[in-house]
Order: structure tokens, then C-alpha cells, then sequence
């Protein structure tokens, strides 16, 4: 795996950023192949493709690698560059220690790296307490944690399993609006990670449908819970985050205050935009807030006519201002979603067949799996 841990990371995140096509992360695997784990011998690589690629694109992947004078934590190496948030920056890396026998595809993680602004040594501590839990729980529906582990500049970096492929936002670039049958099947599984991250006292604080993961079977997983934390503790404030199309309202107040009804809110919001293909609420993120502190709550019926008033009214509950007005727990909403599913007539688009590799001498099952998903802030 080592011998190709570059080259994968690499094309698996441009394929994420949607800067090369299929076809050529194909041609390019081959090129870049026996780079082994150096980013910098993939960008001399790419500095002499002229034939693959064209030289924009060829400076679009270097722009993904990292500095050759990059300070990772001790036993993680950062590889490619997957996007960044308003905590920090997030990366595919690679795990060269123990916590290898632990992460998928021998060896890729991601890397959440926080900048010293955001989260110093007090919070990290806070940090750590909170996510004790899911570095020693594993669930179909939540993303494992690895480590939480600070570099030698002083930065600290979450260290996450890979989940190979995209996300729900990324689904939708491709595929467009979802059938309501998928849409109720993806917030299925997406509420049952929340309950079972409920259960652990604790809550998301950042979802939206950046942090809805697919896989190649078209399950969903909760990643990125970097905010994590108590119930109803205190957090960051929905404006700093730049979470306005998907906050509760009770995440805008001066003291914002998160937990299991908020994430419910959120998870109701990307219900609407799956059926839709928009947020819920329309215009500006200033405009967005006050939608969410006052509007009429937005029936899911106005945009897409065909959405049954069962899954309408469901997403109507998790949207309410009052959180004593929503679900009382991620497990009461499971259990409406589980009965709109069964009233649900399924025809066959509820599905969305992932391609499988067929020849087994060709790529290997790692790149063709992100490949034929069309290719996991952040």
C-alpha cells in the first residue's frame, strides 16, 4: 500500500475537489505509480505530464500536496489537501504507527489539522475528554476516531478513519435531487448515528451534509464530529462556523447552546435539501439567520410537490424554533423515518448501484472503489 499511498490520497482528493475526471485519475495512477509515501516526488512527476494533463491541471494537484517543509504529528504524515473549515484545515494522510492496524486501507487517515487560533491546549484537553468515547466505540453509522495528537508546531490534529466515498453535498453535484425513497434511507442512517452518538452523552454541533458520508453501498455515516461534546454544553457559536444554512436557532444566541434537538434541527434541514436540492432557507447567511430565529417553518411540499405529507411533516417537527416543539430524541425521529420508509412504496430508484471493479489484474479495489463513486470539511 505504501508504494502507492501518495498517488491515492492524491487522486482520491482530486476527484473530490472535482479537478480531473475518472478516465484521467486513471491515466495519472499509472503515471504516478512507485511515488510511495513522498508527496514531493509526485509533484516532480507532475511537473513533466504534459501528455495527461494540461499544465493547469497538473498545477491544481501540486496546489493539493503538501509543503515540503510540512510539520506533521509524530507517526501521521499529511499527503493531500481535502478542504478547509473555519477550525482548520483537513487532509488525507497516512498513519505509520500503531494506530495503522486500526485505520482503513492499511494506512489512510484523515487528518483534521486545527490551527493554534481555534483550538489551543486547554480546549484540547476539553476535547479530548469529550471524544474518549469514540476512540473506543465502533458504529456502522458514526466515523471512528483514531487519536487526537499535537505536532511539533503546537497545532493539534484529529485523527479520523477513511471512509472511501463521497459525501452527501458531493452526491448531490452528481446525482442531483434524491428520490424521497434514498432521501428517507440516508437521514435513516444518518439519525441512527446521531442516536447513538446521544447515547453517549454526547452531540454533533457541526452537521450538514458535508458530514453525511457514502459509502460504495450507499450507507451513510456521520463524520467530522470534531465539535462534539456534552449535551446542551456551551459551543461555537453557528455564525463562526459558517453553519447559518443548517443551525438551530438556539446555536445564533450570544451563548449558543447545542445539543441532541439541534442536531435534529440540522438533520431536518438536510432532509429538505436532499428532496430539493436547496437549503431550507433561501438568500444570504445573515438572511439566513433570521429566517431560522422567525420564518414560517418551510414545508418541503413547496419545492418538490411529490414528497408525501408523512415525510413532510416529519421534517416539519425537526425544523420547529421551540426544540421542546421537535423530536424528543434522535431515536423518536429514527422511528418516524422507519415508518415513512414502510408506508413508503420502493420502487427501484431508491437505489444507486455502485460500479465494481471487474478487472482484478488492473487498479487496485482502494482507487477504483473511489473512482467509480466519482469521488470522503474537511
Amino acid at each position: 500500500m505504501n508504494q502507492h499511498a501518495a498517488a491515492t490520497a492524491l487522486l482520491q482528493a482530486a476527484l473530490r475537489r472535482r479537478l480531473v475526471s475518472v478516465k484521467e485519475a486513471m491515466a495519472l495512477r499509472h503515471v504516478l505509480a512507485g511515488c510511495g509515501a513522498d508527496p514531493q516526488a509526485i509533484r516532480g512527476r507532475l511537473a513533466h505530464l504534459p501528455e495527461q494533463v494540461s499544465e493547469a491541471t497538473a498545477r491544481a494537484l501540486m496546489d493539493l500536496l503538501p509543503p515540503a517543509d510540512a510539520v506533521d504529528p509524530e507517526s501521521f504524515q499529511r499527503l493531500a489537501h481535502l478542504g478547509d473549515g473555519r477550525l482548520g484545515s483537513t487532509w488525507l494522510g497516512l498513519s505509520q504507527a500503531s494506530q495503522a492496524s486500526q485505520a482503513s486501507h492499511a494506512g489512510l487517515v484523515v487528518l483534521k489539522r486545527f490551527t493554534s487560533e481555534r483550538v489551543d491546549e486547554t480546549t484540547a484537553a476539553a476535547l479530548q475528554r469529550e471524544l474518549a468515547p469514540l476512540f473506543s466505540t465502533g458504529h456502522h453509522y458514526l466515523v471512528r476516531h483514531l487519536a487526537l495528537v499535537r505536532g511539533a508546531d503546537g497545532c493539534w490534529t484529529l485523527v479520523q478513519h477513511y471512509r472511501q466515498g463521497r459525501d452527501a453535498s458531493q452526491r448531490a453535484d452528481i446525482k442531483g435531487e434524491a428520490s424521497e425513497a434514498r432521501a428517507l434511507t440516508i437521514l435513516r442512517h444518518t439519525a441512527k448515528g446521531l442516536a447513538q452518538l446521544h447515547q453517549l452523552g454526547l452531540h454533533h454541533g457541526q452537521l450538514h451534509p458535508g458530514n453525511v458520508l457514502l459509502d460504495g453501498d450507499g450507507r451513510a455515516a456521520i463524520g467530522d464530529q470534531a465539535l462534539c461534546g456534552p449535551a446542551n454544553a456551551p459551543r461555537w457559536n453557528a455564525v463562526l462556523l459558517g453553519r447559518q444554512a443548517w443551525a438551530a436557532p438556539e446555536e445564533f444566541a450570544e451563548h449558543p447552546v447545542g445539543g441532541p434537538a439541534a442536531d435534529i434541527y440540522a438533520l431536518g434541514g438536510i432532509g429538505w435539501w436532499l428532496l430539493t436540492g436547496a437549503p431550507p432557507f433561501a438568500g444570504t447567511p445573515d438572511r439566513q439567520v433570521l429566517q431560522h430565529l422567525g420564518a414560517d417553518r418551510p414545508d418541503v411540499r413547496e419545492r418538490a410537490p411529490g414528497v408525501s405529507d408523512l415525510t413532510a411533516k416529519t421534517l416539519l417537527k425537526c425544523m420547529q424554533v421551540d426544540p421542546a416543539q421537535r423530536y424528543p430524541s434522535a431515536q423518536a425521529l429514527l422511528h418516524s423515518l422507519e415508518r415513512n420508509l414502510d408506508l413508503l412504496e420502493r420502487p427501484q430508484k431508491d437505489t444507486e448501484p455502485v460500479a465494481k471493479p471487474t478487472n482484478r489484474s488492473g487498479p487496485s479495489p482502494l482507487l477504483m472503489e473511489g473512482l467509480s463513486s466519482g469521488e470522503n470539511s474537511r
